[in-house]
């Protein structure tokens, strides 16, 4: 979210601290742009080219755009980016075994009588 304009917003995005990996070459993104009533569609475009500049050239790309009222001069851009491929997210994928492993260790410790885990349901 930014009152400075496309470049700004775009740069606020990529570079989110929960963004921790590199979004070149995928394939895919779920773009959604919304402004005050000062937002040029020419604006919006340009946070969907800035966004995907760095995709896939043949990324498939779905874009939106809105204006509301109480954003005033402030534009906000919401992505989902699909189809990153990256060496950390290969290694800590957990595989369909790892995480049975990890759910029947956490129903056994559960039905332990003291075993530190309470309830609420």
């Amino acid at each position: 979210e930014s009152d400075q304009g496309p470049e700004e917003v775009v740069h606020e995005s990529l570079n989110h601290p929960l963004l921790d990996i590199e979004i070149d070459g995928a394939t895919g993104a779920l773009i959604h742009v919304t402004g005050g009533p000062y937002m040029t569609l020419e604006q919006a475009n340009q946070v969907c080219d800035l966004m995907t500049a760095r995709l896939s050239q043949n990324a498939n790309v779905i874009f939106g755009a809105r204006q509301d009222p109480a954003f005033g001069d402030t534009i906000k851009v919401m992505s989902i980016i699909t189809g990153v491929a990256h060496e950390r997210l290969d290694r800590e994928m957990m595989s369909a075994d790892m995480l049975g492993d990890a759910l029947n260790i956490a129903r056994r410790t559960r039905e332990r009588p003291g075993s530190g885990f309470q309830r609420f349901d």
